[in-house]
């Protein structure tokens, strides 16, 4: 495994709670972020109660594989496209007096995001703080004796942050172990950014054969009606019949053009709503522009495109979560030797993206999420529910009465697997290693070598 041994700094952190509100563009109440649907830009939703380990398992070992928290956008994009818009049509007289309000939110928006994109919020930190505070309130005996712990991040400066901000959780409840902190390297990571690296895989996402649902949203009457009921509030008409003729586009910070079409106002307008929820509400523009029922609509794109590209897939396909294996390969080899006594470390922490969580929460079923569909639109599948900011997987090994056990949590909440296993959805760890090794052996992997795996995928 290449990867780059970094030491860790750490600094105090000044973390900001957060209690997400908007308006509604009726500008008549305030509601819950709960409300409106902003897909994997979801804020994490902690537990409202913590599911203790029952009193007669010991925790022996812990490890978890955790997206980043809440962050700005990655890059210069959506904000981007949408203010040249607006600063053209303002200049052709062709905003209202609403369009020349949101184009000062939009550029409020893009100076809060000046030399921070692709950066944690201090939500951000926030969430992984306190998802180390609660893991210490779960297993605080395990976390006392514990003398060192390993914490793995890809090169990203946002998965690297939100380790930090879990180990001062730890620290503030006064956990000191050893950490050996590794930063894997950009395009030689195999376990954190396998999907980077597959070639199969790489292949099957450029050809995006989903997107013919995507444009079949996009062209429905629900997302037109959004369109006329929404732009004539902030533009006039000839703007946008020039950018219906064709006549006008507008690209992101890299020339990719981003609005093309009325729909892909729309889209750009809603990137920037759902990115705002990340920011303090007293940073953060209001953007009263939609209401919760057009925001469920909104989100199917990304709902689709995340069922097709890190999801469940196409029946009869695997190929969308399976390069995953190579990091439930790591995971349950660390389990195995932990169970044996081998390791010289008690937890083995891990933080990465959602293109690293979703598919192996699919590989393993956990909680029967991998329910394939040819056409996404036809089941009942959120992106939100299964890829918010900060989504987490952990798995405990527990021993009773000198049998080893695991339970596998999914957002910190005691998740299921096609075993049996008891009420507390805790499973013998055999049947857990033997469930793991069907998945493995109809790809005939016989060593550790994860890089040369990836490529099998």
């Amino acid at each position: 495994m290449n990867r780059q041994i970094t030491v860790l700094l750490l600094s105090t952190f000044q973390f900001f709670f957060m209690t997400s509100c908007s308006q509604e563009n009726t500008k008549q109440s305030l509601t819950t972020e709960q409300e409106w649907n902003i897909g994997s830009k979801q804020n994490y939703m902690p537990p409202k109660e913590i599911t203790p380990i029952p009193e007669d398992y010991e925790t022996i070992f812990i490890t978890n594989v955790a997206r980043h928290g809440s962050r700005y956008m990655s890059g210069p994009g959506e904000d981007i496209a949408l203010y040249e818009l607006m600063m053209d049509a303002d200049k052709q007289n062709q905003l209202t007096e609403e369009g020349k309000l949101l184009m000062q939110e939009v550029k409020q928006l893009i100076d809060l995001q000046i030399n921070n994109y692709g950066q944690l919020t201090p939500l951000g930190k926030e969430e992984h703080f306190a998802i180390g505070q609660r893991l210490y309130d779960i297993a605080p005996d395990f976390f006392k004796s514990s003398t060192k712990f390993i914490g793995n991040a890809t090169y990203k400066s946002r998965t690297q942050n939100s380790r930090g901000a879990f180990i001062q959780g730890l620290k503030e409840k006064d956990v000191h172990p050893e950490w050996e902190i590794n930063n894997f390297i950009k395009g030689k990571d195999p376990l954190l950014r396998y999907h980077k690296i597959s070639p199969n895989y790489k292949a099957y996402k450029d050809s995006a054969i989903w997107e013919e649902q995507i444009v079949e949203l996009k062209k429905s009457k629900e997302y037109l009606d959004i369109g006329d009921a929404i732009l004539p509030n902030y533009f006039k008409s000839q703007i946008i019949n020039d950018i219906e003729n064709g006549e006008k586009v507008y690209k992101d910070d890299e020339g990719e053009v981003v609005i093309a079409s009325k729909t892909d106002i729309i889209l750009a307008l809603y990137e920037c709503f759902k990115i705002s929820f990340a920011i303090t509400p007293d940073q953060r523009p209001d953007f009263l522009v939609f209401t919760p029922s057009q925001t469920q609509l909104l989100a199917k794109i990304g709902d689709v495109e995340a069922f097709y590209e890190k999801g469940p897939g196409y029946k009869g396909r695997k190929i969308s979560y399976a390069n995953s294996t190579t990091l439930l390969m790591n995971i349950s080899n660390n389990l195995r030797l932990a169970s044996k006594g081998t390791l010289d470390y008690q937890g083995y922490f891990n933080f990465a993206h959602a293109e690293t969580t979703l598919p192996l929460a699919v590989l393993l079923d956990l909680n029967n999420i991998n329910r394939k569909s040819d056409h996404a639109l036809n089941i009942e599948w959120s992106e939100g529910e299964y890829a918010s900011m900060a989504s987490n997987i952990e798995w405990f090994l527990l021993e009773k009465e000198g049998e080893k056990f695991v339970q596998v949590r999914f957002n910190e909440q005691p998740a299921t697997l096609p075993l049996e296993g008891n009420q507390d959805n805790i499973y013998p760890l055999k049947s857990y290693l033997d469930y793991v090794e069907t998945l493995i052996t109809p790809y005939q992997i016989s060593d550790t070598n994860y890089m040369k795996t990836i490529n099998q995928f």
